[in-house]
């Protein structure tokens, strides 16, 4: 037989039978709690790389010949990407 409880909240509850100078001091007291968990790390020199990559991906994606790789020929593949990424430039560039 499984017993069925309740789950735990999120927050913690606020006491009813509070005045308000005393609300306003748990209320306080509670926002002020730093947050569980891993901090934040953000870095401007890793967020421009990585932004760096996942727009060359998708550039990638515009172009089906190099989304799926049909040449055997490692040169000509990668002369595909030159021709494509050239083509993206020349459209951002050019105002088209």
């Amino acid at each position: 037989m499984m017993s069925t409880t309740a789950p735990k909240p999120a927050t913690t509850p606020i006491p009813v039978q509070l005045s308000e100078p005393e609300f306003e001091a748990f209320i306080l007291l509670h926002l002020s709690m730093p947050k569980r968990g891993r901090k934040r790390l953000f870095n401007e020199a890793i967020h421009a790389l990585r932004m760096r990559v996942e727009r060359t991906f998708a550039w990638e994606d515009k172009f089906k010949r190099l989304l799926l790789r049909f040449e055997r020929i490692q040169q000509r593949h990668y002369g595909m990407k030159l021709l494509a990424y050239t083509l993206i430039n020349l459209r951002t560039f050019c105002g088209a």
